[in-house]
């Protein structure tokens, strides 16, 4: 009797575990499922992020160029102010230093004053004096 009781209630026992060995196979299966999805969703992200990178390594190479294309012409224009403003001073200096030289000045004073080397100051002297000179044969013509 005592094995006839227990066969009888091993099925609902037996029922039970297979029930839960069913639900935890659905589980597993859709845990497994969900996974591969994920999987797959992780590989399309992957893979968009990829390009990305490689759109944004491309561009920034791009901007890096024209950077370089921008500073080359800055430096070149930075060139050419400066010569220009060496001109322009130089042609200051002169101009200053034909003011001094008619107001009497001395080559030495030229120099100093306007920041000019002994050849211009002499040049300028002899400039002058051909200047005054021919202005004197021109009063004395008269």
């Amino acid at each position: 009797m005592d094995s006839g009781w227990l066969a009888s209630d091993i099925w609902p026992v037996l029922f039970i575990i297979g029930g839960l060995s069913l639900v935890s196979l659905l589980l597993a299966s859709w845990a497994c499922f969900r996974l591969v999805q994920q999987r797959k969703q992780f590989q399309a992200l992957m893979s968009l992020l990829r390009s990305e990178v490689d759109i944004m390594s491309h561009s920034t190479i791009g901007v890096g160029q024209r950077l370089v294309d921008v500073e080359k012409r800055l430096y070149s224009t930075m060139e050419k102010q400066q010569r220009l403003e060496g001109r322009e001073s130089g042609g200051a200096a002169i101009s200053q230093a034909t003011k001094l030289m008619e107001m009497g000045a001395s080559v030495d004073d030229i120099m100093a004053s306007c920041n000019i080397g002994r050849p211009e100051a002499e040049l300028i002297a002899l400039l002058h004096r051909e200047v005054r000179s021919d202005a004197r044969k021109r009063v004395k013509s008269r």
